[in-house]
């Protein structure tokens, strides 16, 4: 149960991140990048660092709690993979168009 704050951390900071290409193409600026930007005075794109600054370390806060199990750090670790290949694989999230590969 430690784990859990950290984890949702994670899942939301991926989401953020890997949904921001295709909110970038319709120019949507009502997103978490783009919010944290103009909040920090930054650009997009030392936001969107920032971000995943923020996803590499939920990451390793969580894998650090479940080490004591190997069977939960396992489990998350091919969760955190099928994640973040669901969104780079999925047509939604237009990372396809990128290389021409149209999954999902």
């Amino acid at each position: 149960m430690e784990s859990i704050p950290s984890v949702i951390e994670f899942v939301q900071y991926v989401n953020d991140i890997l949904s921001f290409y295709k909110e970038e193409l319709v120019n949507e600026s009502n997103n978490y990048i783009s919010v944290k930007a103009r909040s920090k005075g930054c650009t997009k794109l030392e936001a969107l660092q920032m971000a995943a600054d923020q996803a590499v370390k939920a990451y390793e806060e969580s894998a650090a709690v479940l080490e004591h199990s190997p069977e939960a750090l396992e489990a998350f670790r091919q969760f955190a993979r099928g994640y973040t290949h669901y969104h780079i694989a999925c047509k939604r999230y237009k990372f396809p168009e990128l290389w021409g590969s149209s999954q999902c």
